[in-house]
């Protein structure tokens, strides 16, 4: 059973209430998100004027990017700036939880194996987040997305999830970023939990990659075809350790909650010797628009890297993924719609 509602704009108040089953246990859970966002303004007159300028020799080529998924709606290719131009945007999430269930909260807990899902019996705060995102120059733009959430012992956890530089003027449809950020695998790992379109993340994302998903420092380069149909490259690496990169190196904390495939972990495994050491990411992404209610998107991806049970232990994950949309021409702020999508991961070590 689901009931969900949303008011659009700028600033969305999202109501969801889900219940479903888990064996041998029953879950039942009120989630509500809020979002608050602005912009602001404030620059030397010389840097506006630049900045004015290339704002006014940038043009959208696709002016219906429905079919792009939420990572391909960045700025892209050749100086070009999708939506507004501006400088300053700050925005606050925040992800709350109230539930109960059957089972006593160490089975919700293994139950609802995400950090962000809700994970104990009364409420929950799933995450409050900040995010600050802007143009630097003509050239770059940046992203910083700071989160913090309250554990089931009642403890306040804060991390970085998100703090990169994008360039914006590169040649032949090419898109550098570099720092920290969120690993270009399907469609789920690369969104915040407030954009889930459910209130937890998928148990196979959380076997998989843990249950932050799988995030680290690294490098992206990304090329978008010259196409009227939306298709899209990426390679990238990026750090192998730290907790979010969960089948790889990983840490010995996360070892100990959950063994990669129940082996033991090897700690000199953990250093970086050559370009083999860290983990290489791909993907391929394709959308069309049949006609301008219907959207059909379809990705490959493939992640590979060392892992920490022995020396020359490699990690190989593997998946595709494919979404339908139906959303009307005469909708009222993205209402109503019709969205089906999955994704299909394998892994081996």
């Amino acid at each position: 059973m689901s009931w969900e509602l949303r008011r659009g704009g700028r600033h969305p108040a999202v109501i969801l209430v889900r219940s479903f089953p888990s064996s041998p246990s029953r879950w039942f859970a009120v989630a509500a998100a809020v979002t608050l966002g602005g912009a602001a303004v404030a620059q030397a007159p010389s840097r506006r004027s630049a900045l004015d300028r290339a704002a006014q020799q940038s043009t959208d080529p696709r002016q219906n990017q429905g079919a792009l998924p939420v990572q391909a709606q960045a700025p892209t290719g050749q100086g070009i700036v999708s939506g507004p131009f501006n400088l300053l945007q700050i925005s606050t999430d925040l992800m709350t939880a109230i539930g109960t269930s059957t089972e006593p909260d160490p089975i919700v807990q293994q139950l609802q194996g995400g950090h962000h899902d809700p994970r104990k019996r009364g409420f929950t705060l799933q995450q409050a987040e900040v995010q600050i995102t802007g143009a630097i120059d003509p050239y770059f733009r940046g992203q910083f997305v700071m989160v913090t959430s309250l554990d089931t012992e009642g403890e306040s956890i804060f991390e970085i999830e998100e703090a990169w530089l994008t360039t914006q003027q590169l040649p032949a449809s090419l898109l550098l970023r570099a720092g920290v950020y969120l690993t270009d695998f399907g469609r789920v790992n690369t969104v915040h939990p407030h954009q889930w379109d459910f209130m937890d993340q998928p148990v196979m994302h959380t076997r998989l990659f843990g249950e932050d998903g799988m995030r680290g420092p690294g490098a992206r380069l990304a090329w978008l075809a010259p196409t009227e149909t939306y298709f899209e490259a990426i390679l990238g690496a990026q750090n192998a350790n730290g907790e979010t990169m969960h089948s790889f190196l990983s840490s010995e904390e996360s070892y100990e909650e959950r063994p990669l495939g129940g082996r033991a972990y090897v700690e000199d495994a953990q250093q970086v010797r050559t370009l083999g050491d860290v983990v290489w990411s791909g993907r391929l992404a394709s959308a069309v628009d049949f006609d301008d209610s219907h959207t059909l998107g379809a990705g490959i991806s493939g992640l590979f890297g060392p892992n920490a049970t022995g020396f020359g232990a490699d990690t190989v994950i593997y998946g595709a993924d494919l979404m339908f949309r139906w959303r009307p021409i005469d909708n009222r702020r993205g209402y109503p719609f019709f969205k089906v999508q999955g994704e299909i991961l394998g892994r081996s070590f």
